[in-house]
């Protein structure tokens, strides 16, 4: 492999950067670490936890439970209110709308 001139100053950039970044932590005690984050930490993000829930309440009978026929007919129409958030490009409202849908079935 051949170093070209645009590499070899871009290392020597790099080269350069690091040694003043290294002289600024000794000037001030700094040691750098490496970033440990828990999986967990990464799974409860800020994404995760930006779910909506669907108001099923009027498919529900009197136990609460899901009937049958009102099923279909409510993720027909989460399908449709799912698209056209997309079609809007609302696609935060469309991910939250999918992931709901995938829930329930």
């Amino acid at each position: 492999d051949q170093v070209t001139g645009s590499m070899e100053r871009a290392m020597a950039e790099t080269n350069r950067r690091r040694e003043k970044q290294m002289e600024w932590n000794a000037a001030n005690g700094i040691t750098p670490e490496s970033v440990k984050s828990r999986i967990s930490d990464i799974l409860d993000s800020v994404y995760e936890k930006d779910h909506v829930r669907a108001d099923i309440s009027q498919f529900t009978d009197s136990a609460g439970a899901m009937m049958g026929n009102n099923l279909k007919a409510h993720l027909d129409a989460m399908d449709k209110q799912m698209r056209d958030a997309a079609a809007n490009l609302d696609f935060e409202k469309a991910a939250r709308i999918r992931d709901e849908i995938k829930r329930l079935r």
